[in-house]
């Protein structure tokens, strides 16, 4: 009984409020404010990984891609009047370095396709025992 007292002491019970405060702070959004998440398809195997995304509506032009250690950023959006519409960003993290001098990307029927290679610094070596 205490307990429920000093819950609903602190409890707002006007939900229309909150609701007003939702549907003002909605309305300021345009769709061209919000930064989707393209879906991807990434295949690893011992020489690397070979990533997919689907960015259908673009061209290559507006497509950003960036390689950091273990890490593969690809963003962009629609070019209009100096200024970026249906913004994109997304960031994949691999679980081994990327050789950036040797990444591939090719975008053809609305699909990113990048092949990533693993790191010479990271490839297993042979080691002779003398």
């Amino acid at each position: 009984m205490f307990t429920t007292q000093l819950w609903n002491q602190g409890l707002d019970t006007d939900y229309s409020r909150w609701d007003d405060f939702f549907k003002r702070y909605l309305s300021t959004l345009s769709s061209s404010d919000v930064e989707e998440a393209p879906l991807v398809n990434i295949w690893t195997n011992e020489l690397g990984a070979k990533v997919a995304v689907k960015l259908p509506g673009y061209s290559s032009e507006e497509i950003d891609v960036s390689v950091h250690n273990a890490s593969v950023t690809v963003k962009g959006g629609h070019k209009v009047e100096d200024c970026l519409k249906d913004k994109f960003e997304r960031t994949i993290d691999l679980p081994f370095g990327i050789e950036a001098s040797h990444v591939e990307a090719a975008y053809a029927n609305g699909i990113l396709t990048l092949t990533l290679p693993i790191a010479e610094a990271q490839k297993p070596r042979k080691i002779s025992v003398n």
